[in-house]
C-alpha cells in the first residue's frame, strides 16, 4: 500500500467481546478521548456553581480581623453549600457513569442527579466542607502567629484534612448511586476511608494535593485558567478511578443496577 493510499473502508480486528477494561492511564486517556467535552462541561458548572463558596472565602481571608464579617462569610459559606455540594453529587454521578461504560446523556442525567440528591448533598457537604475550613483556618492561624511551628500539629490537621476530604468523596458516591439514610452514610463513609488505604488513601492524597498546589503555590490567573480549562474536573476522573472499585467491592452496585434495569424493562413489558 502507498503512503497516501490507505483503504479507511478495509474491516480491523475490533475488539474481542469480552476483551478486558484497560487500567490505569490507558483507561483514563480512552475515557478522556471519548467524553472530554461532557466531563469539562460538569467542571464548568461545578466552578460556576462555587462562586459565592469562593467570595466568601476571599471575604474571609480580607476581613478576618473582624468578627462580625467574619461571621458574615462563614454563613455565606456554609450557605454556598447548596450549590457547590449538588453539583459536586452530579459530576460524580457523570464521571461514574463514564467509568462503568453507561450511556450519559448530559442534561438529563445532570438535572436527574440534581433533583434526587441535591438535599443530602447539601447536609454532606455543608458538614464536611465546614470541617475542611476549620482545619485549614486552624493551619493558617498557626503558621501566622506560631513563633515556632510545630510539625505535630500541622501533621494532625493534614490527617484531619485526609479524613474529611476522602470521606466527604465517599459520601458523595454512596448518596449518587445508593438509597440511604444520612447517618449510616456517613458511617460507612468513615469506615471506607480507614479500612480501604489501598485505594482511599491516593484518592485522598491526590485531592489535596491538588487543592494545596492549586491554591496555595499556583498564582490566581492560572488557577482560574485551570479551572476553566477543565483540570478539577478531570482530577476527579483519576480520584474515581481509585475510590469507585471500593464501592463496587461493598455494596456490589453495578449488580444492583443490573437487576433494577431487569426489575423496570420487565414492568414496561409487563404494561404493554
Amino acid at each position: 500500500m502507498g503512503l497516501f493510499r490507505f483503504n479507511f473502508n478495509k474491516e480491523g480486528p475490533g475488539v474481542p467481546k469480552d476483551a478486558p477494561r484497560k487500567k490505569g492511564a490507558a483507561r483514563f486517556f480512552e475515557i478522556f478521548t471519548r467524553d472530554a467535552s461532557q466531563i469539562w462541561l460538569a467542571g464548568i458548572l461545578l466552578l460556576l456553581c462555587s462562586v459565592p463558596m469562593i467570595a466568601a472565602v476571599t471575604f474571609g481571608v480580607l476581613f478576618w480581623q473582624y468578627l462580625g464579617m467574619l461571621a458574615i462569610a462563614v454563613v455565606v459559606f456554609v450557605a454556598s453549600t447548596a450549590l457547590v455540594g449538588p453539583a459536586l453529587a452530579c459530576m460524580h454521578t457523570l464521571l461514574i457513569k463514564q467509568l462503568c461504560d453507561e450511556p450519559c446523556f448530559f442534561w438529563h442525567e445532570y438535572k436527574k442527579a440534581w433533583k434526587s440528591c441535591w438535599k443530602q448533598a447539601f447536609a454532606v457537604s455543608a458538614l464536611f466542607g465546614t470541617i475542611c475550613a476549620m482545619e485549614c483556618a486552624a493551619a493558617v492561624i498557626h503558621l501566622m502567629t506560631a513563633q515556632q511551628i510545630s510539625p505535630i500539629l500541622l501533621g494532625m490537621v493534614m490527617l484531619g484534612l485526609y479524613i474529611a476530604v476522602t470521606s466527604w468523596l465517599y459520601a458523595l458516591l454512596q448518596l449518587t448511586q445508593m438509597n440511604m439514610n444520612l447517618v449510616p452514610m456517613l458511617k460507612n463513609s468513615l469506615l471506607l476511608t480507614m479500612g480501604f488505604l489501598k485505594r482511599s488513601l491516593p484518592a485522598g492524597v491526590i485531592t489535596l494535593a491538588s487543592g494545596v498546589v492549586l491554591i496555595g503555590f499556583v498564582p490566581l490567573p492560572i488557577t482560574l485558567l485551570l479551572c476553566l480549562l477543565g483540570v478539577p474536573a478531570f482530577l476527579a476522573l483519576i480520584v474515581d478511578m481509585w475510590a469507585w472499585p471500593v464501592m463496587e467491592q461493598v455494596f456490589h452496585i453495578s449488580d444492583l443496577r443490573a437487576e433494577r434495569r431487569e426489575k423496570e424493562r420487565a414492568e414496561e413489558a409487563a404494561a404493554l
